[in-house]
Formats: structure tokens, C-alpha cells, sequence
């Protein structure tokens, strides 16, 4: 699983050109950010960053795939 695939798209498809665009919208901090990165995040923080950007948590973890 790569987690960053899934962060790149994410940006694209969002027309974010930086991580704090994307975290700042969803209200998470950036630790929690970075360990959604890293895979370790919690499936509610994956939940609430895709809840943002109108996302399903489904079709982000495909994009790391």
C-alpha cells in the first residue's frame, strides 16, 4: 500500500499544491496528516480527510494500491 499515491491523487484531483491545503480543510492536524503518510493513521482520520474532499475512504485506499 502507498499511502503518498494516494496523497498525490488526492492533491490532483482537489487542485491542491500543498499538504496544508489539504490537512487545513479537514480540520486534522499535521502529525495526524504525516501518519496518514506513513499508514499508521487511524481509519477515522483517513475517514475525515476523505469526508473533506468529498472522497470515498473506498476509492482513496485504491489509489495507493
Amino acid at each position: 500500500m502507498n499511502w503518498k499515491n494516494s496523497i498525490l491523487h488526492l492533491k490532483a484531483r482537489a487542485g491542491m499544491q500543498t499538504d496544508k491545503d489539504l490537512y487545513a480543510r479537514a480540520k486534522i492536524n499535521p502529525s495526524a496528516f504525516a501518519a496518514i503518510k506513513r499508514g499508521t493513521a487511524t481509519f477515522k482520520t483517513v475517514e475525515k480527510l476523505c469526508s473533506a474532499w468529498g472522497v470515498k475512504v473506498s476509492e482513496f485506499i485504491s489509489w495507493g494500491e
